[in-house]
């Protein structure tokens, strides 16, 4: 689905709570979190390593080979230097610890490495710099005394090899080179052998005594030579937590939430709304939308279109009169139900309201309570339903203005269900009922029914085959798309006319301008309006001539 701007507008005014609430309470929690950490500072220093120049074929034109500035920046950290800082420095934690605290880091295309470490105390973070440089440097001369001292080990163990070996040549020689093996040609040929190797053992002799003299006078000359170029000062704040920058990152998550969290709602949300394609969806229009009305109570206050001449919603009720007028034009409407996909949607309200609205554009108007399940008619107009529609449907001889109740409206008369029968459908779908009706409209301008919900029992189905036109109520953020959908696939069968939606308790964060007539005309006279006790005038009416809903104005 797509989104235009005046869509993601409304989703935005919808759920302005969520996005403000998220992202405060994340930036509100970073913000505490990063209050209540440690503060740390951070001690630099950058050591210069110079290899010795029998490495000269590992050095790049720039400084120290890739290879041997990995090597060296991981020696730093190595735990036998983590060991020794900790041992100078009696630490109060072991050498893992302080690896945790240390990052080295190898400049690129140079011979320096960055070392850094963070500690809350800034003079120890200090301290523990400058014991990195002088335990690494002396760690590192160490080592290569090691291996100087390893080579010339070596060396002198293969001199006094040879010199065994010599020694055991010369011994062979002696024993030949006698006056009586002379003439030998045997033991002289042994003795040239011999007189070979021995020549072959001194020069080698004499070559490891030049590699061990050399190897020891080059010590000094062929140690890597570690220096510190930049040394570590004090740090005087301290670079963790950073506190807001957690804080606005905090923001930044609450909000990617909140908006993610609005994203998923809205695509779960199979409700209906003011911007829902209905022909599409029901194949009908919308007749009206409705805003939500605050403070709504069961009672006089309900028929809001006496209490509130002047609010939206009662300018919304008499739109709905001028819309289904102009849907009467081509087939005149005298009775009219009313009914809803589900419970609480408003449908009985919106039959009063409607009901009054009709009498007082001076059209002879009885609403008829056939909701005989759950009947609210006489509770808003503050009536008893001791007699009523059962009442006229169990006796079909009587009068139906017996049964019925003129309102503090006029026009106006409320037929109410009566006792709440066992049977409702049965009771409605006998002769009776249509009978009834059309005694009714001989009399009357229109009859507006108020039915109980299309997808809960069968009884609006059995009144709509009998009245000219249905309207299906659903109410903004709660009515069901695909129950809506049902409801009105179910009142379009057979002869039912459905004539459109109306869209009850629509916000105005949701909806498309239903409030456009707010503030126009004079304020109410809100002492003329009835108490909703005051809704009922108890005398009976006469009726004379009557004309359908559509017909035009009347002239008596």
């Amino acid at each position: 689905m797509e989104l235009d701007l005046r869509q993601l507008a409304r989703i935005a005014r919808r759920w302005w709570w969520l996005l403000l609430l998220a992202p405060a309470i994340s930036g509100a929690t970073a913000y505490v979190a990063a209050e209540r950490q440690e503060p740390l500072f951070s001690a630099s220093m950058v050591l210069r390593i110079n290899p010795p120049p029998t490495s000269a074929m590992d050095i790049n034109a720039f400084g120290l080979s890739q290879d041997l500035s990995e090597t060296y920046r991981s020696l730093i950290t190595f735990t036998p230097v983590m060991d020794r800082v900790v041992e100078a420095l009696a630490l109060p934690y072991s050498a893992d610890d302080l690896r945790e605290k240390v990052t080295a880091t190898s400049v690129t295309d140079t011979q320096l490495v960055r070392v850094s470490v963070s500690d809350p105390d800034p003079n120890r973070a200090v301290a523990i710099a400058d014991t990195i440089a002088s335990e690494f440097t002396l760690y590192v001369i160490e080592e290569s005394q090691a291996q100087v001292q390893n080579q010339v080990s070596g060396i002198n163990t293969s001199i006094a090899d040879q010199d065994v070996q010599l020694e055991l040549v010369e011994s062979e020689l002696a024993d030949l080179d006698r006056p009586e093996n002379d003439d030998n040609d045997e033991v002289q040929a042994q003795i040239r052998e011999l007189e070979t190797e021995r020549t072959e053992l001194e020069s080698l002799l004499n070559s490891l005594q030049q590699q061990s003299q050399a190897v020891a006078s080059a010590v000094g000359t062929s140690q890597v030579q570690v220096s510190v170029s930049d040394p570590a000062s004090t740090p005087e704040d301290p670079y963790a937590p950073r506190v807001a920058f957690y804080a606005l990152l905090g923001v930044f998550i609450g909000l990617l939430i909140a908006v993610g969290a609005v994203a998923l709602l809205e695509y779960m949300d199979n409700s209906v709304k003011g911007d829902t394609d209905y022909p599409a969806l029901t194949g009908t229009p919308v007749l009206t939308t409705i805003g939500a009305i605050p403070n709504l109570r069961p009672g006089g206050n309900q028929v809001y279109v006496v209490s509130e001449p002047r609010s939206p919603s009662a300018e919304a009720i008499r739109m709905l009169r001028t819309n289904l007028e102009f849907a009467a034009a081509g087939k005149p409407i005298k009775s009219l139900t009313i009914s809803s996909s589900g419970p609480g949607e408003g449908k009985s309200t919106i039959s009063a309201n409607l009901a009054v609205v009709m009498a007082q554009a001076g059209l002879r108007t009885v609403l008829l309570d056939a909701d005989l399940r759950k009947p609210s008619l006489h509770k808003i107009f503050g009536v008893s339903s001791d007699n009523g529609l059962t009442r006229l449907l169990t006796h079909p001889d009587e009068r139906w203005q017996d049964a019925s109740i003129r309102v503090a409206v006029p026009n106006l008369s409320l037929i109410p269900s009566g006792p709440v029968p066992p049977n409702p459908s049965d009771l409605l779908s006998i002769d009776a009922f249509p009978q009834l009706l059309a005694r009714i409209t001989d009399d009357v301008d229109i009859i507006i029914v108020d039915t109980p919900p299309v997808l809960a029992v069968s009884d609006p189905l059995v009144v709509g085959r009998h009245t000219d036109a249905v309207l299906l109520v659903a109410k903004s953020g709660q009515t069901r798309r695909d129950a809506l959908r049902h409801s009105a696939e179910a009142l379009q069968q057979g002869s039912m006319r459905l004539l459109g939606i109306v869209l009850n308790q629509q916000k105005s964060k949701d909806g498309v301008g239903y409030y456009y007539y707010e503030g126009y005309g004079p304020p109410a006279n809100r002492e003329s309006a009835p108490a909703p006790g005051a809704m009922h005038v108890p005398s009976n009416r006469t009726t004379v001539g009557t004309r359908a809903f559509g017909d035009g104005p009347r002239h008596e």
